[in-house]
């Protein structure tokens, strides 16, 4: 839909855009809208509609200030996608798929990550319609350890989720999700994705140590 750029009204109360009633004007006299002709009009007779123009330029102003937002936010993950893609050919993983999800278990890892032999899945979410950027993996407890309220979560999320973009929560009686989130422009470099990326593996170690698992992780 196109907005007017210039309002007038007539003495009906009509309101057209400039323009356009000018043009009509030149073959007619009356209101292309009422077809009245015991009320002719005439250009001269047209006064601007400035409670419409005054809307019509608020509505421009905040359409203009959204494409720019949206311009930005657009930017913002063209780059995080490249840096997010950059880490991960560094870690010969693939990249991120058309849902801007990468799979890395951390089997495929370089050794520097892989201190133990469990084989936990972590995933990596960075998707073009979202502002964030999400490295989780999920916990899986044993039966017999499962209650209502697990002290021992309490104790992990006390001595290890300081940081406040750091979760734990539960998905089902056995399944835990750890969870790290962060704006998509606080992904400034691969470096800064690196040291993300090397804390998040070291507390989920600490986690799996903590939390009572069944073999492997997913």
């Amino acid at each position: 839909m196109n907005l007017m750029k210039n309002p007038v009204q007539d003495r009906e109360g009509n309101t057209y855009e400039r323009y356009a009633i000018e043009q009509w004007l030149q073959s007619n006299h009356t209101s292309p809208i009422t077809r009245n002709r015991q009320v002719s009009i005439a250009t001269v007779m047209l006064l601007p509609n400035r409670a419409l123009q005054s809307a019509l330029e608020h509505v421009n102003a905040t359409e203009l200030e959204g494409e720019v937002i949206r311009d930005a936010a657009d930017q913002t993950s063209r780059v995080c996608r490249q840096i997010v893609n950059d880490f991960l050919s560094e870690l010969n993983l693939a990249i991120l798929d058309n849902l801007g999800v990468a799979l890395l278990p951390t089997s495929k890892l370089p050794a520097i990550y892989q201190v133990d032999k469990a084989n936990v899945l972590m995933i990596l979410e960075a998707p073009d319609s979202k502002p964030t950027l999400k490295l989780y993996t999920h916990f899986t407890k044993r039966r017999e350890k499962v209650t209502s309220k697990s002290a021992d979560e309490d104790r992990v999320l006390n001595s290890l989720l300081r940081h406040k973009s750091l979760t734990l929560s539960r998905i089902c009686d056995e399944r835990l999700r750890f969870c790290f989130q962060v704006q998509k422009h606080e992904i400034s470099s691969t470096d800064r994705l690196r040291t993300i990326f090397e804390m998040f593996v070291k507390v989920s170690r600490r986690l799996r140590k903590k939390i009572e698992c069944d073999g492997v992780s997913r």
